[in-house]
């Protein structure tokens, strides 16, 4: 069984059914790839930092009712020692990668957020997923070479002939 990962605005689109203006399409383009996940036998992990971005919009006294619909779908996985590991590795490959300074520099992306990506691929390396799908180009840029990361694929579905 393939194991995937999700990035948050898969879940803020197919779970939440939010989306920023212009992105309303996405909502139900999620909710199909993440029914998808389910029928195609896909083993789906959720990094435990992405539940921090997916709560922080959220009311206090809404988060039971987000976990309880997050874990009966996902698994989701702790940033552990290992993941810390590996994301320590990454973080000193990628230290001296001139491209990736431009690009943080052009698109004025700190540290914590670099990290944060990092984090992600790490907790999927860790678990030996076989992608990160993820709408997030700074993720795809600053993870994509360790491990592969996708966007939702088109789906078609199927109309009935009658």
């Amino acid at each position: 069984m393939a194991i995937v990962c999700l990035d948050s605005q898969i879940l803020i689109w197919g779970i939440k059914e939010e989306a920023t203006k212009g992105q309303e399409d996405m909502i139900p383009r999620a909710q199909s790839f993440l029914k998808w996940l389910d029928e195609n036998d896909k083993k789906v992990i959720i990094p435990a930092p992405i539940i921090t971005e997916i709560l922080m919009p959220v009311p206090r006294e809404n988060y039971e009712k987000l976990l309880s619909v997050l874990h009966a779908k996902f698994r989701v996985v702790p940033f552990d020692e290992i993941a810390a590991i590996k994301c320590a590795e990454i973080w000193h490959s990628k230290a001296d990668d001139e491209l990736l300074k431009e690009y943080r520099k052009t698109f004025k992306i700190g540290k914590p957020q670099m990290r944060y990506a990092f984090q992600i691929a790490a907790i999927a390396l860790t678990r030996q997923v076989e992608c990160i799908y993820s709408h997030d180009p700074h993720l795809k840029t600053f993870a994509g070479n360790l491990v592969s990361v996708r966007q939702i694929p088109p789906l078609s579905t199927q109309l009935s002939l009658f």
